[in-house]
This record gives C-alpha cells, sequence and structure tokens, in this order.
C-alpha cells in the first residue's frame, strides 16, 4: 500500500509539473466583479495551491474525527476502569470498617477486663507473705545494697492475685 501510494504522488507530481510548464497562454479570469489577465502557468499554480488547501483542511477533518473517537473511547475505558476501582476501594472500606470495629470491640474488651483485674488486684494484699523454706533461697551477702532478697529469706516483688508475679519496679517476673 506504501509502494502504491508513493507511486500515485510521483505520477501526480509529474503530471501538475507538465500542465504548468506546457501551458503559456494568456487567460482572462473574472471573479468577485474583477478581471484579471495572467499567464496560464499561473492560473495552474494557483489551482493546485488551492487544490492543497482542500486536501489539507480534508485530512485536517479526518484526524480530528479519528482523534475524537480515540479520546472517547478512552474516556469510556478510563470510565470502566474508575468505576472497577471504586466498587474495589469500597469493599476494602467495608472489610476495613468490619475489621476496625472488631478491633474497637476487642480494645474495649480487653480494658474492661483489665480494669476487672486491677480492680481485684487492689481488693487483695499486694504482698503475700510466702514461708520459707530451709534452703530454698541463699542469705544475702552482707552488706549489698541492691540485694533482691528481703530479710526473711523471700524474694521482692509480689503476685498480683492473678498468674503474674512482678518485681518492685512493677515488671513481670515470671508467670504461673
Amino acid at each position: 500500500m506504501v509502494i502504491l501510494g508513493l507511486i500515485l504522488v510521483a505520477a501526480a507530481v509529474v503530471a501538475i509539473v507538465e500542465a504548468i510548464f506546457a501551458n503559456t497562454g494568456v487567460v482572462t479570469v473574472h471573479m468577485w466583479g474583477w478581471t484579471w489577465h495572467f499567464d496560464l502557468f499561473w492560473a495552474m499554480v494557483c489551482g493546485i495551491g488551492i487544490a492543497v488547501a482542500a486536501l489539507l483542511g480534508l485530512w485536517l477533518i479526518t484526524a480530528g474525527l479519528t482523534r475524537g473517537y480515540r479520546v472517547r473511547r478512552d474516556r469510556r475505558v478510563l470510565a470502566r476502569e474508575n468505576e472497577r476501582l471504586a466498587a474495589a476501594a469500597n469493599e476494602r472500606a467495608a472489610e476495613h470498617g468490619a475489621a476496625r470495629r472488631a478491633a474497637e470491640r476487642d480494645a474495649a474488651a480487653n480494658a474492661a477486663a483489665r480494669r476487672e483485674a486491677e480492680n481485684r488486684a487492689a481488693e487483695k494484699p499486694a504482698v503475700v507473705p510466702v514461708a520459707p523454706t530451709a534452703g530454698a533461697h541463699a542469705a544475702p551477702e552482707a552488706g549489698r545494697a541492691d540485694s533482691t532478697m528481703r530479710q526473711d529469706g523471700v524474694a521482692d516483688g509480689s503476685y498480683d492475685g492473678q498468674r503474674e508475679h512482678h518485681s518492685v519496679l512493677g515488671r513481670v517476673l515470671h508467670r504461673r
């Protein structure tokens, strides 16, 4: 197709050149109330210019229509894609909302359980006395201020009434 198009363009150029140079007579042209006398050579050049302008106009019309069709097609594709993405985002938002509500319920339940445990711990004594067993704990070294043992041989700290043994600083030493 491209080669056939090039052959047609070459034939048209040869025909135009021959038509311009072969016609040398004077022509009278009447247009818009005026009369002009000039060589046929220039009449052919003007005709070719008018034809080229007409063809350029037709080409611009078809290019504009083609671009308009392409833009409308692309917009339809984008609209479908946006609808699909919006639906997916709505689904994710609904899932996220359900997960967030479940997390809030869990947090509220955990807070209630923590308050209840604190209330129970406040009701019980902070230190549960434990009878020392013979040989269970080594005696603290004399003069050490940072000893973790009390004078009666029991480790510092307390059980919170639940299942955790806390140090004096509040750290969990072990769980039952």
